[in-house]
């Protein structure tokens, strides 16, 4: 499985030097032993890397019950589309593996095509809500949220993310400095012109503070 253009990962193995780790899973490589009982560095894991390993696992498991539902049937394996595997990666699967495995069952006997699409899916999965994004940092969830959207066929992101980006901010530094424009304006970066003529091109309800109405 290809690493995403945008998922970059470091390994943390360069900065801990030689330790007992190293030299006896090299030794155990080496003699052809097995490396029993002497664990590993207790480094957290990055979340970008178990969605990796998660998505790496689903593509095995999609194409073993895929191949398997076909020579139940004497039929030819079904192949899924990028868009469809896209918008399945997206999905919460509360029920794992075995409703992974009924779903590959059900499109080997329902979708009329060798290419599956999304429209092909069952029901029950366009109705599903998908997968939570993670309390991880802004970066990464503002991707997940594309990835969706797109895997959904959704366009003009942009035209959308934008402005609310925009509404967050405000109202988030508005309400930071109690109601204070002035003071809101220099935690965005801004002038109070500027805030003030973003608020109301977005159509922001924001009660006018005390400093802004002496100026005025």
């Amino acid at each position: 499985m290809d690493l995403p253009a945008h998922v970059a990962l470091r390994s943390k193995l360069p900065a801990a030097g030689t330790t007992i780790f190293s030299v006896m899973s090299a030794l155990a490589q080496q003699h052809g032993a097995i490396n029993l009982g002497q664990g590993f560095p207790d480094y957290p894991i990055e979340p970008a890397l178990i969605d990796l390993v998660t998505a790496a696992m689903r593509e095995g498991m999609r194409a073993l019950f895929l191949a398997r539902a076909a020579e139940e049937l004497n039929v030819e394996p079904k192949v899924l589309r990028k868009e469809t595997v896209d918008y399945l990666c997206t999905l919460a699967w509360p029920g794992n593996v075995r409703q992974l495995e009924n779903t590959c069952r059900w499109i080997t006997v329902m979708a009329s095509g060798r290419e599956v699409h999304i429209r092909d899916l069952p029901p029950e999965l366009h109705q599903q809500p998908e997968s939570p994004i993670q309390p991880c940092n802004w970066q990464q969830a503002l991707s997940q949220w594309a990835d969706q959207e797109l895997a959904r066929g959704n366009k003009g992101l942009l035209d959308y993310a934008l402005p609310e980006f925009e509404r967050i901010m405000i109202q988030t530094a508005i309400k930071q400095t109690a109601g204070r424009r002035r003071d809101a304006a220099l935690l965005l970066g801004w002038g109070r012109n500027t805030l003030t003529r973003k608020i109301k091109e977005l159509g922001l309800q924001i009660q006018h503070d005390e400093d802004e109405e002496e100026s005025g």
